[in-house]
């Protein structure tokens, strides 16, 4: 089995820990619009495909990402997909022991927190992050050193972001606020880079 996907099942408020078990082959998991309450337990497939995508889509009673919540899933590159959900928080180590190459927390408009240490555990990446249309207020100081992408167009709770020291490899910002891109451009300066290496975009407001 290569492909699974959960689809329209508003009466779906749980799935067995064991119900998604040894999967070798599962290249794409995705859950759509259902009613699940809890995160579901992902951590016995152990998937050996080099570039897995989980999505996690329109689920509106879904709150948290927790701790852990992809060890198992993949052995090698993963793209996480998780937007437009009920997430409030992402905790901390939740993507412990992954290779993250994107993380989309797009439009996920209630989610307000990101732990210091979700990031915490990594092994590799991510090279993508995008928290446009959330709550977020910070982004973790930490883990970010392999971004190469971040995106936080509409997310105009995110008025300060980490030293861009934390982003070595930044090489595009798609960003809210106008003093996010002159922050980066003072830091690459600091660091002896020309700004124009990286490409700065900011946000307008929606009419």
């Amino acid at each position: 089995m290569t492909h699974i996907e959960i689809r329209n099942t508003r009466s779906l408020t749980y799935i067995d820990p064991d119900a998604l078990t040894e999967l070798p082959l599962l290249k794409f998991l995705g859950i759509f619009n259902t009613g699940l309450r809890i995160f579901p337990d992902l951590t016995k497939i152990y998937s050996t495909d080099i570039f897995f995508i989980l999505e996690i889509t329109d689920n509106p009673y879904m709150t948290s990402v927790p701790e852990n919540a992809f060890q198992g899933l993949c052995n090698e590159t993963l793209t996480l997909k998780l937007y437009n959900n009920g997430f409030t928080s992402v905790q901390g180590h939740a993507f412990n022991g992954t290779k993250l190459d994107a993380v989309y927390l797009n439009k996920n408009k209630y989610l307000t927190a990101i732990d210091k240490d979700a990031f915490g555990g990594v092994y590799s990446g991510p090279t993508l992050l995008d928290v446009s249309s959330t709550s977020v207020t910070a982004l973790p100081s930490k883990g970010l050193e392999h971004l190469k992408e971040l995106i936080a167009k509409d997310t105009w709770t995110l008025k300060k972001l980490p030293l861009s020291l934390s982003f070595l490899h930044l090489t595009r910002a798609d960003l809210s606020y106008p003093s996010h891109c002159c922050a980066f451009k003072n830091q690459k300066k600091i660091r002896g880079k020309k700004p124009s290496k990286t490409v700065l975009r900011k946000a307008l407001p929606s009419s």
